[in-house]
Formats: structure tokens, C-alpha cells, sequence
């Protein structure tokens, strides 16, 4: 019988052991005057001896060989690996260098680390081991026991690495090791089409206009995408009375992620990233940014509340945040680092309530400032983009005659309290440089930016704004007060925006009332759940009469989930003068008498305007409709109001979400000037669609989000409706006569669930999970088949040779054609199988009997699900 590698180490280990006891028998038993009482007291109180101690007087080794052998090594009550020693004549103990390395590496710290390679650099033998005593002087206390045969290792605190502590589970991004694989090529073309009808216009134009289709297109190839969209009006104008502007290509992109470092390449047309005070023009070139939120979603980039603390003794930590118990600890002694706090918004009370098992106690407390904006110390997200100025002129990008620009910035972690910004961009006319500061501690958050700016290379200009947000302080009444200040101020020369030349090569002189601005603003919660704000500011011009103050409020209150109520007031005024006073009052009513129905209310006095909105929605996924309505009415001459010269507007959609496509019907009412009559409504049909293609598959349905799969049925269920999702939350796509389901969402870099259910199936035939896992890429494209060949359950009965059955045994099926593909069986007590998993075609059955029996089964082609086989007999050997 062969022996397994597994069990040859575990007889070698465990014989070795028995032969040292076997061989210190004599020096841990032996009898030298007291009684058995004591000798049991002493080794209760037994601390594992000093290589060449001896136990009673005796050697550890009292043999005149050397003896060999494999003992477990240990840090306290925790085993952290084999090793390989050596105890000579001369009681020198040796330990193999490389076991002990990898055994102790996860305890300790880097520098005590390289300190023990170093030690064991200098006095090693032949057979590459340290003698233990040179450790021992090296500072390194490992000692052997005999009464347990093993090795005990105890690091001291600064020798002993320091131990992480996550109060609660990160939310990392979750990994599925059945994840499908994505289409080696997919793409897929979003089509909308609509056309209006103008039942009133300003400019006159009044009747059906020009349809229009909006094309987005996509495709991935080898990690490759590329992006494009484009517009197309017919430009005959025999049948709609005006032309069309033909085909548009609206912009066109090459994009290369690369995950792993949250890096994404863009070239082409490109939208760039920008900081706070930064614009981000469309650009003809090339866009490299760094962005958790894009390509590692699932990451937590945010301060962890990092807190280090150092216990003695072995002890019971309590994590105490704003007065609650968060989680109870059992360490033993060493350095932790204590991360992964879970605290809300604004300062947080921590408190680490230590009880040693001497009885001692220690409360360690701490604030920690928590900001969504903030980012982990060292961790850095920048972009960089440069090419061509690029804006739209009659519907397609216009590149400005080779005007060259480039744009940049970058944000790093630089303490946990404090995150750091740098920006800079420019061209040949116009230049932008700025810093930015965000820190957060228990004096509240503050936030600093500031920039200069350039222009033809005289016009100079700069600015700065600061927010302060102090902690939110919280009454005796248990009611919270929450404040925010802010200030802006800028030269008259500074150029926020990338100016456009005004003919030839002028830029247009920018205009800015006033050189600084102050405001407040305060939230709190009245008596009576009432809950108010109030905001009010002063801003000083570069002239006295710019001068302005403002200020607005607002009262609230909730009545269960259902009704909202409230009033809002503002006022503005120039400080000299009062011809442009302007006071606003509105009060306002939100109602949702359920989860799918909301009403709205709204009415402002000064300008006699009334606004009631409702909206609706029925069902989830294919087949619901969501409904929206908005009537306003306004008095046009607001002196007398009369009502003859009142205006009514309505607004509206119905729309209606299908398996392939989804169809909206709006209204629209728009104001085309400052005056209230002058309006231009229109009536908006509009169908949008999408075809995907995926490694040969192709499929019709609602337009691509993002990435998409193509869900197939394998030949046996090609007769099947396949649908996506369930009925409570939503179906998500099903399959019909006009083939596969296409599931037109996939969210990129995270873990998508798939789940799928199959009508009217086949007794016996297995769906697995029923469900399929995806990890997709941006733009990825998926091809899901639901169903395999290998469906089938056989059913039968195993007889012996005399005919007799085969009881309470187990066995294997073997594919003939694969014998790669096994499936497991067992018998019951009479001898009954079930074999789920086979599929048609020649199978061998081998059961584990004495002795061994093989029987065949022939699997009709056309069988799918349950198959009653009826009684198998073996067959001879051939």
C-alpha cells in the first residue's frame, strides 16, 4: 500500500518525538528524593531550560550520538511552524537556518528581522543551522523544552511586529472565483430617435421637426476600447419643411485601463478632470488620470483612523465610540495599530478601555475627524491632459484653428488630518496655477484654494476662497447646531474661465462686481421637530454702489414619511440704493401617499406663481411606466394681476421601460427670454434601442449603461424563456422570439450577480445556482450560456455479479468520450443510484466494492433531465 507524502511526514515527525521522550525518559522521571507530589509541583512550575541546562542534573542529550529531528516551533500557545534541530554530545542545540526564517517571519518586525539573518550569518556548520546560543546572545530568546519537545520563541515587545486591528470589515471589492470570462471582442450601438412637434415658438418655427438619431457606439478588444457618438437629421427638407443637418460626429476616444494602478489612458476627444478652481475644456489629445472611484470602486481611499498603542500583559481592549461599545478585543502583549474606525461625519470621541490580567485598567482617548473629501496618508490621485481646444459649433467639435492646452492636477494623502492639492493649466493666451489645503481635525474642517491667473501675458489676476465648517455642537436638548462660514475674494483682473476670443485675437476683459464676499450659514432643529436654516452674506464691490447684502431662511417640518411642509424667504439688496430690493417668499408641500406615488405644491407670492407637480411609477423593470406632470401658472402683470394676462405652462413624460427598447412621450414648456409670455412648448416622441455583439453572439434591447451580457440558451432549452432578475425587485431582461436577453447594465470593476430562471423546465435538469458572477472591465461584453449538455439525472438500480444489490456504497461515473469528466454516486440499501450531472452519450460506472464492479450506460442523444436507466448489470473486463 502506498503511503501518502502527508502521512510519511506526520509518522516521521511523530516518531522522532517518541524516540527523544523515549530517550529523556529517564532524566524527567527519575526519582531523587521527593515525593510524587513535588516532583509534580516542580513541573506545574517548569520553565523550559537554557540549551546545555540539564533536567535533574541530566543532560538533555545523554547519548553519545547526535540526535536529529523535526519539533514544532511556538510563540506562546500559537504554533508557528516545523523545525529541523540538531542536540549534539555536547548538549549544543541547532536550529536549520532556513525553517526558522520563514517560521518567525510573520512575527516579527522588518529591523528585527535583517537583526536575526544577520545573527545567523556568523556561526553556522556545514548543514547550513545556527546554534541557538548565538541567537540567544544576539538577542533573540529562543529556548527548547523537553517536556513538550518543541522550541519556544518569545520576541520582546520592540522585536515583535505590530498587529492591525480593523473594528469593522472593509468593504474591499469582493472577487468570485467563478466569474465568467469576458467576450475577447465586444461592442455594441445605442440608438435614440425623436422628433418634436412645436405648438408655439418665439422664433416662429411652429409644426413637426427634422428627426433625430443619437448614436453611441462602443467597442473592447484585448483591453482596448474605443468610443464614439455622432447625430444624424435627414437633410432633405421636402417632408418635415426644414433640412436637417445631415451626419455629426460628435467625439471619438481610444481608452486603455490599467486596474491595478487605477490608471486610465485616454486619446482622442477627451473631457478632462479638474480641481476646485479649475475649468475643464473639451480637448482633441490625450488624458491620463489616476482615480480610485473609476477603477477601484470597492477601495476605501478615505484616513482609516490610524491609532497606535502598546500593551504589557495580556488584556481585554473595549473600542469605544461616541459612548458605545463598538467592539471587545483579547490581545496578547505587543504594539497594534487600530484602523478602520466606524465613525460618521464630523468629530468622533474614541475611547480604548484596557483591563490587564492583573487587574489593572487604562482609558486611552482620542478625537478623530472624519471627511469624505480627505484622502489616506500617501495615497495620491492626479490627472494630466493636453491637446487642441475643442467646442461644439453646429453640432459637432470645432478645434479652434490649433489652440493648444493643457491641464493638470494632483491631490496626495499628506497626513491623515490634511490632504493637499496642486493645479495647473494653460495655453498660449491664458494661464491657471493654484494650491489647495483640506484639513480636518477637532477643530472642525477647514478648506483653503487659491489661484492666479494669466491672460495675453499682462492681464493679471488672483483669487482665494476658504470654508470653514466648525464641529457640530450638540444642546442639552439633544438638538444639533451646525455652522459654516465662507470667503471668497479676487482681483479684477483674475480670468476664472478659459476666455474666447471676441474676434480675431481680443479676449474679452472679464467683469466682477465685488472683490470679496462673506457669508454664514447656520442648521438647526426647532422645538416640535421643527427643522430651519438661515444663510445670510455681504459682498463689497470694486464700487460702493456694488455693495450687497443677502440673507435667506427656511422653516420645515416632517409628518411621518409621507407629508413635507415648508417656507423659504430671501432677500438681496444693494447696501446704497434700494431701486433693486427683491424680497422672495415661497411656501411649499411634498406628499407621497406611497412608495410609488409623489405630489407637490409649491406657491411664491411676490411672484404670483403656483407650481403642482405629481409623479408616478408603476412596476419595476420590463413592463413599468413612470409618469410625471407639472403645471405652473404665473401672472404676467403681477401690479394688478389680472388674470386675462396670466400664463399656464405644462410639463410632462410618460414613459414606458420594455424588454427591447424603451419609448417616452414629453411635454415641455420653456421661458425663451426674461419674459414670462414668451414661451416655447414642445411635444418630444422619443424610442431609444441598442444592438450588442459578443464573441458571435449578437442581441436587441435597451440601450448600454456601461458593459453588457448576452445571456444564450443551450440547445436543449432553446424552446425556454430565460428571465433575468426576480419579480419583486425588477426583470431585468428575458429572452423571446427575438433571441437571446440582453442585459443592458454591467457595472465596471465590481462584482456583478446575475441571477436567471428558466420556464417550463425539464424534470430532473439541473441549473446549478441559477445564477452567474461577472467582473467587469470597463466596456466589457459578456456571452452567458444558460444550460450545458451535461443536465441529465440517471436514476437506476446496481446489481453484483450474483445479482444481489450494491448496498450503501460509493462510486464514480467516467465520461467514455472525456474521461476527464467524473461524477460522484452512491447507492442506498437497495442498491439505488442517482447520478446528476451526466450527459447523453457512453458513461462507465466504477463502484468501490470488493471486489470492484464496472457497469456501463448508453445515455440516448436526446435525452434531457430525468432518466429512469432501470437495473444495471456489471460488465467483464475486456
Amino acid at each position: 500500500m502506498r503511503i501518502p507524502d502527508s502521512h510519511k511526514r506526520c509518522l516521521l515527525l511523530g516518531s522522532t518525538r517518541l524516540f527523544l521522550c523515549l530517550t529523556l525518559l529517564p532524566c524527567l522521571f527519575s526519582n531523587s528524593g521527593g515525593t510524587a507530589q513535588a516532583r509534580a509541583s516542580e513541573r506545574a512550575s517548569y520553565l523550559p531550560p537554557v540549551q546545555g541546562d540539564s533536567v535533574d542534573g541530566r543532560p538533555i542529550n545523554p547519548t553519545p550520538h547526535v540526535l536529529k529531528m523535526a519539533v514544532p516551533l511556538h510563540y506562546g500557545q500559537y504554533y508557528l511552524g516545523d523545525l529541523e534541530i540538531r542536540i549534539t554530545p555536547e548538549q549544543a542545540i541547532y536550529l536549520s537556518k532556513a525553517n526558522l526564517l520563514a517560521a518567525v517571519k510573520p512575527l516579527l518586525r522588518e529591523t528585527a528581522f535583517k537583526a536575526l539573518e544577520m545573527a545567523m550569518n556568523t556561526p553556522l556548520d556545514t548543514d547550513g543551522a545556527v546554534e541557538m546560543a548565538a541567537l540567544r546572545q544576539a538577542g533573540f530568546d529562543f529556548r527548547f523544552d523537553p517536556a513538550t519537545v518543541s522550541v519556544m520563541f518569545a520576541p520582546t515587545l520592540d522585536q515583535k511586529v505590530e498587529g492591525n486591528i480593523s473594528v469593522q470589515a472593509r468593504k474591499a471589492p469582493q472577487d468570485s472565483p467563478n466569474a465568467a470570462d469576458p467576450a475577447k471582442l465586444a461592442a455594441f450601438l445605442n440608438m435614440r430617435a425623436a422628433t418634436d412637434y412645436i405648438g408655439m415658438s418665439p422664433a416662429g418655427h411652429e409644426g413637426l421637426t427634422t428627426p433625430r438619431l443619437d448614436l453611441e457606439a462602443a467597442a473592447r478588444w484585448r483591453g482596448v476600447i474605443i468610443e464614439a457618438e455622432a447625430t444624424y437629421e435627414p437633410d432633405d427638407a421636402s417632408i418635415f419643411g426644414q433640412a436637417g443637418q445631415g451626419f455629426k460626429r460628435r467625439g471619438t476616444r481610444l481608452i486603455r485601463d490599467f486596474t491595478e494602478q487605477a490608471i486610465r489612458v485616454s486619446a482622442g476627444d477627451v473631457y478632462p478632470t479638474g480641481a476646485a478652481l479649475q475649468s475643464t475644456p473639451d480637448l482633441l489629445g490625450i488624458s491620463v488620470e489616476r482615480s480610485y472611484g473609476k477603477l477601484q470602486p470597492g477601495r476605501n481611499i478615505r484616513p482609516t483612523s490610524r491609532r497606535s498603542f502598546r500593551i504589557e500583559r495580556p488584556s481585554n481592549v473595549d473600542v469605544e465610540i461616541n459612548g458605545v461599545i463598538e467592539r471587545r478585543l483579547k490581545l496578547d502583549p505587543g504594539d497594534y495599530n487600530l484602523s478602520d474606525l466606524p465613525i460618521g461625519g464630523g468629530l468622533n470621541e474614541v475611547a480604548l478601555i484596557i483591563e490587564d490580567d492583573a487587574g489593572g485598567s487604562e482609558r486611552l482617548e482620542f478625537s478623530v475627524f472624519r471627511d469624505g473629501a480627505l484622502l489616506e496618508p500617501g495615497l495620491a490621485e492626479w490627472a494630466l491632459s493636453g491637446g487642441l481646444l475643442s467646442r461644439f459649433d453646429q453640432g459637432e467639435p470645432d478645434y479652434r484653428g490649433g489652440e493648444y492646452f493643457a491641464t493638470g492636477y494632483y491631490r496626495q494623502g499628506v497626513m491623515e488630518s490634511l490632504t493637499a492639492e496642486v493645479h495647473l493649466q494653460g495655453g498660449a493666451y491664458y494661464g491657471l496655477a493654484g494650491i489647495g489645503l483640506l484639513y480636518g481635525s477637532s477643530l472642525g474642517l477647514l478648506a483653503l484654494d487659491g489661484a492666479t491667473s494669466l491672460v495675453e501675458g499682462t492681464r493679471w489676476g488672483a483669487t482665494i476662497e476658504a470654508n470653514y465648517a466648525p464641529p457640530v455642537w450638540t444642546d442639552t436638548y439633544d438638538r444639533d447646531h451646525a455652522f459654516r462660514f465662507t470667503l471668497r475674494g479676487q482681483s479684477e483682473g483674475f480670468t476664472g474661465s478659459i476666455p474666447h476670443p471676441d474676434g480675431g485675437r481680443q479676449y474679452a476683459t472679464p467683469h466682477h462686481e465685488r472683490w470679496l464676499d462673506l457669508s454664514t450659514s447656520y442648521h438647526t432643529e426647532l422645538p416640535f421637530h421643527v427643522s430651519t436654516f438661515l444663510s445670510t452674506g455681504y459682498g463689497f464691490g470694486f464700487e460702493a454702489s456694488d455693495d450687497r447684502v443677502y440673507a435667506d431662511a427656511g422653516l420645515s417640518r416632517s409628518f411621518g414619511s409621507e407629508l413635507n411642509v415648508g417656507v423659504t424667504a430671501g432677500y438681496s439688496a444693494a447696501y446704497r440704493g434700494h431701486d433693486d430690493d427683491d424680497l422672495s417668499l415661497q411656501f411649499r408641500m411634498h406628499y407621497r401617499p406611497d412608495a410609488e406615488t409623489s405630489l407637490g405644491l409649491s406657491y411664491d407670492p411676490a411672484s404670483h406663481k403656483t407650481r403642482a407637480s405629481y409623479a408616478r411609477r408603476s412596476g419595476r423593470g420590463i413592463g413599468s411606466w413612470h409618469v410625471n406632470g407639472d403645471i405652473s401658472h404665473v401672472a404676467t402683470d403681477s401690479e394688478d394681476f389680472d388674470p386675462a394676462h396670466s400664463t399656464y405652462t405644462l410639463d410632462g413624460s410618460l414613459r414606458y421601460t420594455g424588454n427591447r427598447g424603451m419609448i417616452g412621450l414629453y411635454q415641455q414648456s420653456r421661458l425663451a427670454g426674461l419674459d414670462a409670455a414668451s414661451l416655447d412648448q414642445r411635444t418630444s416622441l422619443r424610442l431609444e434601442t441598442a444592438i450588442a455583439y459578443a464573441d458571435g453572439a449578437v442581441a436587441f434591447g435597451r440601450p448600454v449603461a456601461d458593459g453588457f451580457a448576452i445571456v444564450t440558451p443551450h440547445a436543449g432549452l432553446s424552446d425556454h424563456e430565460i428571465t433575468i432578475g426576480r419579480e419583486a425587485t425588477g426583470i431585468t431582461a428575458r429572452s423571446d422570439w427575438l433571441g437571446p436577453a440582453l442585459i443592458p447594465s454591467v457595472s465596471p470593476h465590481s462584482l456583478n450577480r446575475i441571477e436567471f430562471d428558466v420556464a417550463d423546465l425539464p424534470a430532473g435538469y439541473d441549473l446549478g445556482d441559477g445564477l452567474f458572477d461577472l467582473q467587469s472591465g470597463y466596456r466589457s461584453g459578456y456571452v452567458l450560456e444558460v444550460g450545458s449538455a451535461y443536465t441529465v439525472t440517471a436514476i437506476g438500480t446496481l446489481l453484483d455479479a450474483r445479482s444481489e444489490p450494491l448496498a450503501l456504497l460509493t462510486g464514480v461515473a467516467i465520461e467514455v468520450a472525456d474521461p476527464n469528466k467524473k461524477v460522484e454516486l452512491f447507492t442506498n440499501r437497495t442498491g439505488r443510484f442517482a447520478a446528476q450531472g451526466l450527459a447523453p452519450g457512453k458513461w462507465r460506472f466504477e463502484v468501490a466494492s470488493t471486489p470492484p464492479e464496472r457497469y456501463e450506460l448508453v445515455i440516448p442523444d436526446d435525452s434531457v433531465g430525468l432518466v429512469r436507466v432501470g437495473i444495471l448489470h456489471p460488465i467483464e473486463d475486456r
